[in-house]
């Protein structure tokens, strides 16, 4: 099956140098021993703000910006949904982790990768299915539609700056696929003056890789360019427990280049153009079995990303902000040699994007009002599809009000697909300030989910009748901050009527549901800082009574580091509850806990040496039945990233 404002000078540099310093997302280390060091962290009075944690009332005016969860520009500490953002100093020293697994230390989020290096890989945003979860690439769909699910393995890190995470129903907003939330990936832009990096690894199992670029801008222009190649011999994706035969004993690399460019130019006042270009190629070793006239063939396919961007936008009037967006999206996965001759052959998704978007800043409120039309065409080995691509019209409304501790935002989305008619969907939150420290609120809404064409059409595989999933979120939450700290309770509920399970021959079932708690913490304290989140969550399907595979119903992760003198030093652990492969109960996943180790030691203000030792105990474990995961590895990087 194929794979599925702005600050002075100085004021910038101090608060990049809080993040350098504190960054309450970087790696960490094994549960007992985070927690017990942040228990132990001194409570000192009035500590320097890190950037991603949501300040207080008396610190709004440190607060960062986010744009995924209301599509505008919007605080984040007025958020009524959960919004993570992941900052480039870990993206940095997650080294030997893929797109997923930084995700999944995260709270609400859980991974799966069926394999080594350059695999597909799933992520599981509070308990939902992979192909409920929307991927954008500055605000670009990007995936497969012939599978229906992001593609994570397509976007190198070395490409990324930020990562915004927003859990919750998102489709009144972004349309089919965004259930349980939306991942958007922000490539690199450049800023004022001129600004060169690079950075080189190398590691285990003959790991490679090295990164180049610059940036820049003045007041007219601002631009970034970055070229990135990895390579990786890998081990054996499978194990003789894989289904269909498909174990072969040998070890299965990867390979990676990858080219992206980011350009804005201010043509007259008030008005800019920004255009986005990212391409990947790379070479996947895979396991489809073992070919009896030539023992030796190694499986391999050709995977290809491309994201192009073009947006214009200014204003219209000084409470009127327009933008016109074009944009495509290129998911390619060709098999070109295989023990088996029905894998043979190219799955390719491209999706055409356009977009008109109008915000409107009024006394009583901001708005967000847009039109957006979405061509996904698929194309597949002989005999094909019977239908090979689809169109989707959508209308799409939001609004954002703040005031005096009351926190309001609302959407409303119509879609009109060329297969499946008409769906509407909506989405409203509410948070209310107790006091300084405390918040309340809930949110609710509607979402839809289109079959992919693989559900629908793959020979002896799919059935052309299913009907589009039709889900209700809900959610309350309780929020406690205060200078250094922030605490976030969650009880949320999905339901999703005609669920389609994964497998051959899907049937729209009665339905599925899926209950949970999600608890976060993050804290610092001088140089200390951590982050632990918790997870607990009963995912179902109602028809068979069956668990919804590959996610736990237990999940935790924690992370704390330490800034010594020119070192920073910290780890990360994850763990997980037991699992099942299948609905049925068969095929258990047993729990695990990883931990990870890294360093950083700053020679220069520009130079970084850095190391990472992952999986420390070199835990055998495995997160799809019969496909093996890395033991443990360790990476050394220099990098050089002048201030």
């Amino acid at each position: 099956m194929k794979p599925t404002t702005s600050a002075p000078a100085a004021q910038a540099a101090s608060r990049a140098a809080v993040r350098r310093r504190s960054s309450p997302s970087s790696p960490a280390a094994s549960l007992a021993i985070v927690l017990g060091s942040t228990l132990a962290l001194p409570a000192l009075a009035q500590p320097q703000p890190l950037p991603q944690l949501a300040q207080a009332p008396t610190a709004r005016q440190m607060a960062p910006v986010t744009v995924t969860g209301t599509r505008q520009e919007s605080r984040l500490d007025e958020q009524v949904a959960h919004i993570t953002v992941i900052d480039r100093d870990e993206i940095e020293r997650s080294t030997g982790r893929t797109l997923a697994e930084i995700l999944s230390v995260q709270a609400g989020i859980q991974f799966s990768v069926n394999g080594g290096p350059g695999s597909s890989s799933a992520v599981y945003m509070r308990g939902l299915d992979n192909r409920h979860v929307l991927l954008l690439v500055d605000g670009i769909r990007f995936g497969s539609a012939t599978s229906g699910e992001p593609s994570y393995g397509g976007l190198p890190a070395d490409q990324i700056e930020r990562i915004e995470i927003v859990r919750g129903a998102m489709s009144s907003l972004y349309g089919s696929d965004a259930v349980g939330g939306v991942v958007q990936v922000f490539t690199r832009r450049g800023k004022p003056g001129f600004r060169p990096h690079a950075s080189a690894s190398i590691g285990s199992k003959r790991f490679g890789s090295i990164a180049a670029g610059f940036s820049g801008g003045d007041e007219r222009f601002d631009y970034s360019l970055t070229a990135q190649h990895q390579r990786n011999d890998g081990f054996s994706a499978t194990n003789d427990r894989v289904a269909w035969g498909n174990h072969h004993p040998d070890d299965d690399g990867f390979r990676q280049s990858s080219l992206g460019a980011n350009l804005g130019w201010r043509f007259v006042p008030g008005w800019q153009s920004r255009l986005t270009l990212l391409s990947g190629n790379g070479r996947t070793e895979l396991d489809d079995g073992t070919d009896p006239a030539d023992p030796g063939l190694n499986s391999e396919a050709k995977t290809r990303a491309q994201v192009f961007g073009l947006t214009v936008e200014g204003a219209i009037r000084p409470n009127w902000q327009t933008a016109v967006r074009i944009s495509r999206s290129e998911d390619s996965y060709d098999t070109i040699r295989s023990s088996s001759e029905w894998n043979l052959g190219e799955f390719r998704t491209t999706q055409d994007q356009y977009g008109w978007e109008n915000r409107f800043q009024l006394p009583w409120g901001r708005i967000a009002v847009g039109l957006e039309r979405l061509e996904q065409t698929v194309k597949v080995p002989p005999p094909g599809y019977a239908v090979q691509d689809r169109a989707i019209n959508a209308l799409w409304a939001g609004f954002d009000r703040s005031s005096a501790g009351h926190h309001l935002q609302a959407s409303v989305r119509h879609d009109r697909n060329s297969q499946y008619g008409s769906r509407s969907t909506g989405t409203i939150g509410y948070g209310y300030d107790l006091t300084m420290n405390w918040r309340v609120g809930g949110s609710y809404g509607t979402s839809f989910v289109a079959p992919s064409f693989n559900e629908l059409y793959y020979p002896g595989w799919g059935n052309p009748a299913l009907e589009p999933e039709k889900g209700k979120q809900g959610e309350v939450f309780v929020r406690y901050v205060r200078p250094g700290h922030e605490v976030r309770l969650a009880h949320y509920q999905n339901r999703i009527q005609g669920y389609i399970p994964n497998g051959p021959d899907p049937v729209n079932v009665r339905r599925a549901q899926i209950d949970g708690w999600e608890l976060s913490w993050v804290g610092y304290a001088g140089p200390w800082s951590a982050r632990v989140t918790a997870d607990l969550l009963d995912p179902r399907n109602l028809e068979t009574g069956g668990k919804l595979p590959r996610r736990a119903k237990r999940y935790a992760t924690a992370a704390v580091d330490r800034q010594l003198g020119e070192w920073t030093i910290g780890s990360v652990v994850r763990a997980a509850d037991d699992r099942f492969d299948t609905a049925s109960g068969g095929q258990r996943l047993g729990g695990f806990a990883l931990f990870d180790l890294y360093g950083d030691w700053r020679l220069t203000s520009a130079w970084t040496v850095g190391a990472r030792l992952n999986n420390l105990a070199d835990r055998r474990y495995e997160t799809a039945y019969g496909y093996n995961r890395p033991g443990r590895e360790v990476y050394l990087t220099v990098r050089y990233v002048p201030g």
